[in-house]
Order: structure tokens, then sequence, then C-alpha cells
């Protein structure tokens, strides 16, 4: 049941917001130093938006600023397209579901923090936690 009210608050969101689905759940990477899956790349109002889907029951929104500025980088590098603008949809169980427009990081504050990340830790084979 629980999962059936989160898919409908998740179908009222995006219905809510224009959410018009370009790509989804796509490996995307930058230079060697970054890569992921994102959830969901969409026109949301003429905006080219990447959007991540949290269950979490706090809301993590620095996390998602992080992870969402770096993986904007690598949607651009990767399907060679520009991101415009970064949210969430965020579906916490017994809550009702919300949509949360985040704030980007500047493109030399993602750059500065990705290669600074790179070089600390140039002898593993760790990547960025997400």
């Amino acid at each position: 049941q629980e999962a059936i009210e989160s898919a409908e608050q998740f179908k009222a969101i995006c219905t809510e917001h224009g959410v018009k689905l370009l790509h989804s759940e796509c490996i995307v990477g930058w230079r060697h130093r970054v890569c992921g899956r994102f959830d969901i790349l969409a026109d949301v109002g003429g905006k080219t938006t990447l959007i991540d889907i949290k269950t979490n029951a706090k809301f993590p929104e620095e996390y998602l600023r992080l992870q969402l500025s770096t993986y904007a980088l690598a949607v651009n590098e990767t399907l060679g397209i520009k991101v415009d603008a970064l949210a969430a949809i965020w579906l916490p169980k017994k809550r009702k579901a919300k949509w949360v427009d985040i704030d980007a990081y500047k493109m030399p504050v993602v750059l500065s923090m990705v290669n600074d990340y790179a070089i600390s830790n140039a002898e593993s084979e760790t990547v960025l936690p997400y």
C-alpha cells in the first residue's frame, strides 16, 4: 500500500511540475574522476532539470547539492547536455511527497571539489560516495 501511495504522489508531483522525461537511470562520468547514475533528466518549464528521487526520513539537502552539481558536470561531459536546474522529489514514508529545488554549486567550485577529492584519493580506486 505504501508503494502505491508513493507512486501516486510521484505521478502527481511530476504532473504538477510539468515534468517531461528526457533520460532516466543513465550512467554518466567526467574525466575518469566521477561516475554515477542519475535518476531523471527532464524538461521542466523549458529548463533541462536533473532530478533525484529520495525516500530518506530526513531530507539530505547539502548532500544532494553536491551530488546533483557533480552529476550536472558529468551529464554535460557524457551526454553533451547542459543542465539548467536541479531538483529532488522527496517521498518520505507516511508523509506527503514534496518537490524541492536545489541550488547548484557554481562549476568552478564543483571542479575544485572533484579535483581535490581525486588528488587526495589518487592511491586508491575510491570514487565519490554516491
